[in-house]
């Protein structure tokens, strides 16, 4: 059998399948859709927000400063569901979405800032400023990333502090 070279083994642990995932960022509304069912979605992001989770029951998102895990508990996969709405600004670096078999699926990110369109404006030079025109990335001002996230009622698991030994590495002097 052939070995496979680093490029080879690149390819093959990046690889894709067909089925596609979209994520939809428009205005304070993160979104799902997809060809298959879904199991999971980890999503990487800039910004700071105040996210809160519109999952079906036993889904959970947990997330930290800048990554968010979507999984599921059960045997329910989505397709079409809004993920979570936030405050704030969530510009999505990278993402991972997998399907039940846990097979990674074809990503696409879509952002919809298309309320330009609907602002009133008028563009004489009399009547308009720069601070008329909204900023669409932004949803409400939020200043540390934080989550609104419900009672999942999973086991509480207790932390324990652990004594930290020192192993000496001074000789007593002898061979």
């Amino acid at each position: 059998m052939k070995a496979l070279n680093k490029k080879d083994r690149i390819r093959k642990y990046n690889a894709r399948l067909e089925e596609k995932a979209i994520i939809t960022i428009d205005n304070g509304i993160c979104s799902l859709e997809a060809d298959v069912d879904v199991m999971g979605i980890q999503l990487k992001f800039k910004g700071t927000a105040q996210i809160t989770p519109e999952l079906p029951e036993e889904w959970i998102l947990q997330g930290n400063n800048n990554t968010i895990i979507i999984f599921t508990l059960g045997a329910n996969p989505i397709q079409n569901q809004t993920l979570f709405s936030y405050k704030g600004s969530v510009e999505i670096t990278n993402m991972i979405i997998s399907n039940d078999k846990g097979e990674r699926l074809s990503e696409r990110l879509t952002r919809n800032y298309s309320n330009w369109g609907s602002q009133q404006f008028d563009f004489s030079k009399d009547a308009s400023s720069w601070e008329d025109y909204k900023n669409t990335k932004r949803v409400g001002k939020v200043k540390k990333t934080s989550y609104n996230l419900p009672d999942y009622n999973l086991p509480k698991v207790k932390k324990k502090k652990i004594k930290r030994t020192q192993v000496s590495s001074r000789s007593t002097g002898g061979y």
